[in-house]
């Protein structure tokens, strides 16, 4: 049997039969370059993410899932897609059909991690990396996928991995209708990305230098909240009541959280400075996932008066930022020692974040990945379980 053959055929079958026992077996296959490897990775976070207990947002998308499977379609009101897109019918359509509602986070995190690791393998492959250094770069890659917040969400991290694939057959590939049909995909999953991906194109067609870049972050920082305050709610509508009015004052605020919440807040996103920080210093007009991280960064530092817009805003650029960092060693000679800033950062990241979710963590029954993957697949949690487990606000008990 040939290897191309061989190694993902055995990787699917010892997925199937004990996910968490086969995840030594399919680094190997990354580290090794074998086929098929990437795409087992990408079923495994699936299966973890069909885990994942829903609670903080997800909860909120569970209500709507649970609510919409007694009613007829014609109960999904023009408020609801105007704030979900369209996620409700997919949720009426699912409910309605006997489909489990960890399906489709099992959906979500396979397919987004899988399009982040195609943009990943064509870098790479523009490179002669041996296999440490391209295992090296995957880990940045992961590490900087913020798979947490993917998982306890639904429509951002998902809708983020669409437009990054999106960039990917605009930019790398020249397909300009696949990356439009991917870019209108990314829309309609997350309508935020009808605003900020003509952003972003604008501040990429602009093609600042660093000194330019940081003014324009100093100026928006100041202008966007008047503006918003201003127009916003004749731009964004419902959304506008949602992020920006004073009833969402509770989630967007910063005065609204703990001490210890803030802290949770704040630290993570200060590990991703040193990514910003080698951006701006190697930045080169040649690299246009450069441009396109530097957009990113301007909106959250416009934006950050805002935490839901800061928090999702940064994080857009430190997933664009990372592909930003590949390309750029192709083109200048960054040193060894600035790799390993970005190793330690990353895992400062993420430990941090495990903190930030640490109840979801902990209450999640993960030690189900020890079972046959056809099993844990075949139970999803009882609506009663979790409207036990979870309080109305999306905390648990």
């Amino acid at each position: 049997m040939e290897e191309n053959v061989k190694y993902p055929l055995i990787g699917f079958v010892w997925l199937m039969l004990c996910p968490l026992l086969a995840l030594p077996y399919i680094v190997w296959g990354i580290y090794h370059q074998r086929k098929g490897a990437f795409l087992l990775f990408s079923l495994l976070l699936g299966i973890f993410a069909f885990i994942s207990f829903p609670s903080e947002d997800l909860y909120r998308h569970y209500f709507i899932y649970t609510f919409l499977s007694v009613r007829p379609i014609g109960a999904i009101t023009w408020i609801e897609i105007t704030l979900n897109g369209m996620i409700p019918y997919v949720y009426w359509f699912m409910s309605h059909t006997g489909i489990t509602f960890g399906w489709l986070r099992f959906v979500e995190l396979t397919l987004g991690f899988y399009l982040l690791s195609l943009v990943f393998r064509y870098l790479m492959d523009q490179c002669s990396y041996n296999n440490n250094e391209r295992f090296i770069r995957f880990i940045l890659l992961f590490l900087y996928f913020d798979f947490l917040y993917t998982t306890m969400g639904v429509k951002f991290g998902f809708a983020l991995c669409l437009y990054i694939y999106s960039l990917h057959q605009l930019i790398n590939l020249k397909q300009i209708k696949k990356g439009l049909f991917w870019l209108l995909f990314c829309c309609c999953w997350h309508l935020s990305f009808v605003f900020t991906a003509p952003a972003i194109f604008v501040l990429y067609k602009l093609n600042l230098s660093r000194t330019k870049a940081l003014w324009l972050c100093l100026a928006l920082a100041i202008i966007m909240p008047i503006f918003i305050h201003i127009a916003g709610s004749l731009l964004l509508g419902r959304r506008f009541d949602f992020y920006f009015s004073k009833k969402a004052d509770d989630v967007t605020s910063y005065a609204a959280m703990t001490p210890i919440g803030l802290a949770l807040y704040i630290l993570p996103k200060l590990t991703i400075v040193p990514l910003a920080i080698i951006l701006l210093k190697n930045y080169t007009a040649d690299s246009k996932w450069c441009r396109i991280a530097i957009g990113w960064l301007i909106l959250a530092i416009a934006l950050m008066s805002n935490a839901v817009t800061f928090y999702r805003f940064w994080w857009a650029f430190m997933s664009v930022g990372i592909l930003a960092f590949l390309e750029l060693e192709m083109k200048v000679v960054i040193q060894k020692r600035t790799l390993q800033y970005l190793l330690l950062a990353g895992v400062g990241f993420t430990i941090l974040n495990m903190m930030t979710y640490h109840k979801e963590v902990m209450y999640s029954p993960y030690y189900k990945s020890l079972w046959p993957a056809p099993l844990v697949l075949s139970q999803d949690y009882e609506k009663q379980e979790v409207y036990y487990i979870i309080q109305h606000d999306g905390d648990f008990r």
